[in-house]
């Protein structure tokens, strides 16, 4: 049916009458009604919408006048709340339903009760309003005289304690930043959570209390969050109830009442409706834009558009090849760019209308450069012993935010909490799947993941994830145990890839201040305090990745005994940093047949002082007798951790000349050199 999928027809003999059970898209909650429904089909059909009370029509012999009110606005109305409007209505005799009302909640479902109920029922299932009636008369059992105001109170609660004195909700519920509905100081309702069932209509039920009302979106989002309750209706309010139809419905249901029960006594309305009303937003389409994308159809010209958007009712204006469309209220959450209308008009205009011939191309693809360095790293690692994961770009919130950009891309409308926002790193959903593998007894699960991440600043990007950690990785000697990976032979893997690659890589330590150009404070809680570092290209200095250790905390989360490594790599950085090398690119030089002469020493350093940063000063001093320099070792006094400097790290200077044999004069300045180095 023009995108709604008929999912069964059902014949319901008792009610001569058949059920069609239609499958409806998420960003259609203007269709989840019945008049929503007929709106769909007169489109589809291109038949003129009848007059909404079909099977009323007996009952809306006569107009209803009572005066209105208008509700005084109050902080909590004007954060909650967009329309309201209630009155009373005594001297209800029939109690029961009319023929009709009872076959039309048959077929959908829903079993009669009484008729109160039941037109509560149909009033919402026929326009996708949140009306409620109570019984006034079990309120006024439960109110003092004195406290009898006859209007709707609101208060809002900020503890969690005071929750707990309401009675008559179906559940217990701790809530905090909401507001009560109270009539006579009797709580009707948790504004968008729930409903008092004490005082629900029932067959002895006289006189009633009608509300209808329109919860703003971001109050239901609000109290979602910070209560971390979600009922079907604040699920209803989130998809949106068509505010047109607001004042459509709340009239049908008083008609309905009035002309079923002649001698009823309805009192005045009461009203708050915040304003201006939402105005119809206008979208403007090149003609040639919509042949662009639709391509090739049968029958589809200016007239052919012009009609399918009248019946859209999206009231067309053609000038200049210019289509002016002004879009109604109930499609205001689902038509917003061009390319929308242009679906519409597909959808309208006929799936089975396409021509579906592949068109001809004799242009010959190629795979990208990217593509394929990023299948050479999939190799790479899968070598290295590495298994490849894969995960949806959607997920939940996390409850770390490891990155500083504005905000996560949520979606406006998502299928699943659990798929409710576009990820922003690969981190979680790998930490996620070594939970899932440990949880089955799959120990030293070690693996990658290549897929895109999103985020406001730079939109789209490939990134690369891994871990990697084994309990039982290596031991000294045979009679030892197997001790797991440390830091040192993590790092190794790691070098080993990059050098595979081809990839020039330095190593920093992630200070303070490198956290605000990538990584959130967030990233403290599920790193080491000190194995962390950041990857930078050697060359321009770009950032490339981090690589840093599990904590103890999260370790405990997983259940793991053993240390855990995890680095993320941004995959265009990195293919960037890669160094292409051909014959042309080697330089020779002759090798020296003149002996070397080699220098151990060994330097106190403190934690915070680089290894890194003195081979580079003893390089920087350009002795022309100096060929290499070397860390072969360290040593942590662990006995004496109250000394600063605990540190004792070996290096290893090799001195050599190209032309001759170094003499006693050239190792004198040799150990003078170190020995101004080793008092530095």
């Amino acid at each position: 049916m023009a995108g709604f999928e008929i999912e069964t027809i059902i014949d319901q003999p008792q009610i001569q009458d058949k059920t069609i059970d239609i499958n409806i898209t998420a960003n259609r909650s203007d269709s989840t009604c019945i008049v929503g429904l007929a709106r769909e089909i007169s489109s589809i059909l291109n038949c003129k919408l009848l007059n909404n009370n079909i099977y009323q029509e007996k009952y809306l012999n006569q107009n209803i006048c009572t005066p209105i009110y208008n509700l005084p606005k109050n902080n909590i109305i004007s954060d909650s709340i967009i329309d309201i409007r209630y009155n009373t209505i005594n001297n209800l005799k029939q109690k029961t339903s009319p023929l009709w009302l009872k076959k039309r909640l048959q077929g959908c479902g829903i079993k009669p009760q009484n008729i109160v109920n039941d037109l509560v029922n149909y009033i919402n299932i026929k326009w996708g309003q949140n009306i409620e009636a109570f019984d006034l008369d079990k309120i006024a059992k439960n109110t003092l005289q004195d406290k009898k105001s006859n209007q709707l109170e609101f208060e809002e609660l900020n503890t969690k304690e005071k929750i707990l004195e309401l009675l008559g909700f179906h559940n217990s519920y701790l809530l905090s930043n909401v507001s009560i509905l109270k009539y006579n100081n009797q709580a009707l309702s948790i504004l968008g959570i729930e409903s008092n069932y004490n005082f629900y209509c029932d067959t002895t039920t006289s006189s009633i209390i009608i509300i209808n009302k329109i919860y703003k979106p971001a109050y239901i989002h609000n109290i979602i969050s910070k209560n971390n309750v979600k009922t079907e209706i604040s699920t209803k309010h989130l998809k949106g109830i068509i505010r047109t139809d607001f004042l459509n419905a709340y009239e049908e249901i008083i008609n309905l009442f009035v002309n079923l029960n002649p001698e009823s006594i309805l009192g005045p309305i009461t009203q708050y409706s915040e304003k201006p009303y939402i105005k119809e937003k206008t979208i403007n389409i090149h003609e040639n834009e919509i042949y662009n994308i639709l391509g090739k159809t049968k029958s589809i010209n200016q007239e052919e558009i012009i009609n399918i958007l009248t019946s859209l009712n999206f009231k067309p204006q053609y000038k200049n090849c210019i289509f002016s469309l002004r879009i109604p209220e109930y499609r205001d959450r689902d038509i917003n760019r061009p390319i929308d209308i242009i679906e519409e008009i597909s959808r309208i205009h006929g799936f089975q209308k396409f021509v579906d011939k592949i068109p001809k191309n004799n242009k010959q693809g190629k795979i990208s450069n990217t593509i394929i360095l990023i299948k050479k790293i999939r190799y790479i690692l899968k070598n290295i012993g590495l298994h490849e994961v894969i995960n949806y770009s959607l997920e939940k919130p996390y409850k770390y935010q490891l990155f500083n950009y504005n905000k996560n891309i949520l979606l406006y409308n998502p299928l699943l909490e659990e798929q409710s926002q576009l990820r922003d790193s690969l981190i979680p959903n790998i930490i996620n799947v070594i939970k899932y593998n440990k949880k089955n007894q799959n120990l030293a699960f070690e693996c990658f993941e290549i897929g895109k991440i999103f985020n406001r600043n730079n939109n789209e990007q490939i990134n690369m994830v891994l871990t990697i950690g084994n309990p039982s990785y290596s031991r000294s000697i045979w009679s030892e145990k197997n001790k797991s990976m440390n830091w040192f032979q993590a790092k190794g893997i790691l070098e080993d890839f990059f050098e595979k690659l081809q990839v020039n890589i330095e190593w920093h330590k992630l200070e303070n201040t490198q956290n605000k150009f990538i990584y959130n404070q967030d990233l403290k809680k599920i790193s080491h305090p000190h194995r962390k570092a950041i990857l930078l290209n050697s060359i321009n200095q770009k950032k490339i990745g981090i690589f840093f250790q599990l904590n103890t905390k999260l370790k405990h989360e997983l259940n793991i005994d053993y240390e855990l490594y995890v680095c993320e790599i941004n995959i265009y950085n990195l293919i960037q940093s890669i160094v292409y090398k051909n014959h042309l690119d080697f330089n020779f030089i002759n090798y020296s047949n003149y002996p070397s002469v080699k220098r151990d020493i060994s330097l106190a350093l403190t934690k915070d002082e680089s290894a890194y940063e003195i081979k580079k000063y003893i390089l920087s001093k350009k002795n022309p007798l100096i060929e290499s320099v070397e860390i072969f070792n360290e040593y942590i006094k662990t006995n004496i951790s109250q000394i600063k400097n605990n540190r004792l790290t070996g290096f290893r200077i090799t001195y050599r000349s190209n032309t001759r044999t170094l003499n006693d004069q050239d190792i004198k300045n040799i150990d003078l050199e170190i020995n101004n180095l080793l008092h530095r």
